[in-house]
């Protein structure tokens, strides 16, 4: 980091964060990523720099390191206030001082104080998180930039500070800083492809690994930095074990099959009620808005036919669709198709709270389960009063929020779907949008495994406290025993679906490393439990004294397993002789943050817009960067650009996707030229088949050939990606068995299905 990117902004103010460096070690769900900020006072008087920026939600901040000349000085925790304080005492004395603050668990605050002219500061901290998993594939996520949050009027001061203060910094439509990146992945020959839809990276393939940087040495600090990990197998359910000093640590990788599944009967299905709630406020404005309004098209579509549903759109205002929930049918779909083709991001602030409230208060259709789904940026800074509104709710609302945008509010979309046992997908303009749309909607209309524990004979201190999970989810569940245990070589764990008991027998991988981050991972969700209200002291319900319980407690997790949260800050003070000490006045530098790419319409021209991945191999001479477009090494996200005007070879996704568009309203599918060109059929062929048919009563011939077609070819083509389609196909399975069993359709006298399954089989 000894390069400066550049001192001043394009108004000539001092900047004196002259680059961001991040390395990262991944192995498969877990990451250990250290984070380097460098700093330089090129001015002529001493500066207090205050640097506001975003590490991931549930990233477990664990180092702190300030290197000054050769010196090098670690940051010890300490309670929040006291922190400061130290901070502050030790700037007044004229010494090196530093202070590492949670605002959020998105948002960090950094202060470097006294630096004086001409000297340079570099902070390392360091955290460690699990990876966000669905299937096969991990997700690395690496925020660069604060969007900026709204603030309703109403929002009350924290300690006296303005809460628009405390979670918004300075913004610029350019930075004279920027960021570095170097990713090591490990396990080589387990990975089936990496890929960023929101970079520009270079890949080079190693003996051991894989590593990613970015294709420019320098990116702008505009947007997420996303990296998508592909393995040749899923994830299994698996359980890591550790003794540490008196007490042992579990962290248990929940991935639920439906197969395996031991279950006493069949959960009972209930109707559902949707509501839709599309964020329009102002910093929708742009791609936001666009990906938004096509997630809703494609949930609305995928609506079974006894669903009920309704649209809200919001800004300052709200609207809704129709004064309650109707039932889904052709005429109220055309028309909800209609009303989110015309939506556009005109209503102004965020306020989030009013719409939901008006469906909290709503009664809930007696027999019907409620589901809203939210789509949004998320950018609000009163996420504590929606999060109290949507606990009140949890026994009847589930929410599904979907992240849109190149910096949404990791933070508030994945905690809003978490308390009230939903779930959440985050999508990247550059990335498609209709998988994780769709890998939603079957997460919100299957049934979620609740109740989840780990049955044992030793108390257990569980973090999530309240776990929740879906079949095909991956998640990761912690446990803390106050003894030290012989581990067994597997446990149970026990579930429920729809009121039916579930089990499951996981396996116990024993870990011996004495600096495993298992202690570190358990502490920060329970951490988390008890600052977002979901875990609170037994005893007296005193609701100051309740607080103040729950701040000791914290204060207590943080400092003995070394990990940082609200109520605790990072504090590291230089001790300087009296010829190195800060002397005669500081000015204060509060580093300004590149605003986000497309935040609110605002258009910026970068040099960082493409999304083209390169692949290096390790026989390329002095390891120069190759862009090989015919190699099968050769990946690529984002847009096509012009050297990929050929004709593209639909992939299964994209032929899946192309079927579920065709699915109709009451169940089967249509198929049409297109579909028939990606499965290399024949449409002209496929309408004389269909005249062939014959059974009772009045039959909708093309409409039973094409399902009972695409069934098949779904079953037999696509079976490694059922869980994609399944669940949404269900609907035109339901209808082509009754069309069936009421009118026995045959060909040349063979059932349909046989004649089908032998037709395409030859």
């Amino acid at each position: 980091m000894s390069e400066i990117f550049g001192l001043l902004t394009k108004d000539n103010i001092p900047v004196p964060l002259t680059g961001v460096e991040i390395r990262s070690d991944i192995t498969g769900r877990g990451a250990h990523v250290e984070v380097t900020q460098a700093f330089h006072n090129a001015e002529e008087t001493a500066v207090e720099a205050v640097y506001k920026f975003p590490l991931p939600e549930n990233s477990a901040v664990k180092g702190f390191k300030v290197i000054t000349g050769d010196r090098s000085i670690d940051g010890e925790i300490e309670e929040r206030d006291k922190a400061f304080d130290a901070y502050d005492e030790a700037l007044s004395q004229g010494h090196g001082a530093y202070l590492l603050d949670e605002e959020r668990p998105n948002i960090f605050t950094l202060s470097v104080g006294n630096v004086n002219p001409g000297m340079s500061v570099i902070v390392r901290l360091s955290y460690v998180m699990l990876l966000e998993a669905n299937d096969s594939e991990v997700r690395f996520f690496l925020p660069t930039t604060i969007s900026p949050r709204y603030t309703p009027d109403n929002t009350k001061d924290k300690d006296g500070i303005p809460v628009d203060r405390i979670v918004n910094p300075s913004f610029a439509l350019d930075v004279p800083y920027g960021l570095k990146a170097s990713v090591n992945i490990s396990g080589k020959n387990a990975i089936a492809s990496v890929e960023s839809p929101s970079h520009m990276i270079v890949t080079k393939y190693l003996d051991e690994m894989i590593e990613v940087e970015f294709s420019s040495e320098v990116v702008a600090m505009d947007r997420d930095f996303i990296l998508n990990v592909s393995y040749r197998d899923g994830f299994e359910n698996r359980c890591f074990a550790c003794n540490n000093g008196n007490e042992t640590f579990l962290q248990i990788d929940f991935s639920p099959k439906p197969n395996g599944v031991q279950t006493e009967g069949k959960p009972e299905q209930i109707p559902r009620e949707f509501i839709f709630v599309l964020d329009c406020s102002g910093s929708m404005n742009g791609s936001s808005i666009t990906e938004a309004k096509k997630a809703l098209e494609i949930l609305l579509k995928a609506l079974n036919t006894d669903a009920m549903f309704n649209i809200y759109r919001f800004g300052s205002t709200y609207q809704k669709l129709f004064p309650a929930c109707v039932h889904y049918a052709p005429d109220a779909l055309k028309k909800a198709v209609s009303y989110v083709g015309g939506m556009v991001a005109d209503l102004g602030g965020t306020e989030m709270y009013a719409p939901l409230e008006n469906i909290y208060r709503s009664e809930v259709l007696q027999g019907y389960q409620r589901n809203i789904i939210l789509i949004t940026d998320g950018e609000i800074s009163n996420e504590s009063d929606i999060f109290r509104l949507v606990q009140g709710g949890t026994d009847t609302t589930k929410v599904f929020s979907v992240g849109i945008g190149h910096g949404p509010n990791e933070y508030f979309i994945r905690q809003i779907a978490r308390l009230s046992h939903g779930a959440s997908e985050l999508i990247s303009p550059n990335e498609r949008i209709e998988p994780k749309v769709l890998r939603l909607f079957k997460k919100i209309i299957s049934q979620e495994i609740t109740g989840l524990k780990i049955e044992s004979e030793n108390e257990i201190d569980l973090a999530p406290f309240v776990p929740s999970a879906y079949l095909n989810e991956t998640i990761s569940l912690f446990g803390r025993l106050k003894t030290e245990i012989n581990i067994p070589d597997a446990l149970k764990l026990t579930g429920s679906i729809g009121g039916k008991l579930m089990e499951w027998s996981i396996p116990i991988e024993q870990i011996k490393d004495t600096a495993s981050t298992i202690p570190i991972l358990w502490a920060k969700e329970f951490i988390r439990d008890i600052e977002e209200g979901v875990r609170t002291p037994a005893g007296s319900k005193q609701a100051e004294r309740k607080e103040f319980r729950s701040k000791e407690e914290i204060i207590h997790l943080s400092k003995t397993y070394g990990v940082i949260s609200r109520e605790t800050s990072f504090v590291a003070v230089e001790k300087r002789e009296d010829k190195d000490k800060t002397l005669g006045e500081v000015v204060l530098r509060k580093v300004p943050v590149m605003l986000t790419k497309d935040w609110g319409g605002v258009e910026r021209k970068s040099q960082y817009d493409s999304s083209t991945s390169f692949y290096i191999g390790v026989s390329d001479v002095g390891g120069a960067a190759m862009a090989r477009d015919e190699s099968p090494m050769f990946m690529r996200s984002g847009t096509e650009s012009s050297s990929f005007l050929r004709k593209k070879v639909p992939t299964n996704q994209d032929i899946i996707l192309k079927v579920l568009s065709l699915q109709q309203f009451e169940g089967g599918f249509e198929i049409d030229w297109e579909l028939a060109d990606m499965l290399n059929l024949s449409l002209i062929e496929i309408r004389k088949i269909a005249e062939k048919i014959s059974g009772k009563y009045k039959i909708d011939k093309h409409r039973l050939i094409c399902t009972a077609m695409i069934l098949v070819i779904l079953e037999k083509r696509f079976d490694g990606e059922k869980s994609q389609w399944e669940t949404l196909a269900e609907k035109s399975r339901k209808w082509l068995e009754l069309e069936i069993k009421a009118k026995a359709p045959v060909i040349d006298g063979v059932p349909i299905m046989d004649w089908v399954k032998n037709y395409l089989e030859n």
